[in-house]
């Protein structure tokens, strides 16, 4: 793992970033937003998440950046791993949509690659062939 997977295509900025993850570290969000500068980011965390952890990386977060945190709650704990970003470009007016899952949380030792072993899938997805899972995550965006 690495946190090379959190690249921005050439030409293109941030425009959604969405974390789906049990566990959160704020040197984790803190590279995420260096990295990828979305314009808006959506936090999915476990209710059961550090409520400090939470709030540091609030302080820290860069004035850009519209930051929308939401706790969700099972019978256990929310263990998927999913993070979605799309990015824009302006000439000509372009959308890319990719997705990483697997077994990472939001942490720096997952993506530090010194400390977890983990495996995570990198998919590109298009509208025309990915409209499913891209009306997914569409609907978990309108919940914020």
């Amino acid at each position: 793992m690495s946190f090379e997977l959190l690249t921005l295509p050439d030409g293109y900025w941030t425009d959604r970033a969405l974390v789906i993850a049990p566990y959160v570290d704020p040197r984790f969000m803190k590279e995420l937003v260096k990295r990828l500068k979305p314009r808006r980011l959506c936090l999915v965390v476990d209710d059961g998440v550090r409520l400090e952890d939470i709030e540091k990386f609030k302080r820290s977060c860069k004035p850009h950046v519209e930051l929308e945190v939401r706790l969700a709650r099972a019978t256990a704990l929310v263990h998927i791993k999913a993070f979605y970003f799309e990015f824009v470009r302006e000439n000509p007016r372009r959308r890319k949509r990719q997705l990483l899952f697997g077994s990472a949380n939001a942490t720096a030792a997952a993506f530090s690659g010194n400390r977890n072993a983990e495996l995570i899938a990198d998919a590109d997805l298009s509208i025309q062939n990915d409209e499913e899972l891209a009306g997914y995550f569409e609907q978990v965006f309108s919940a914020f």
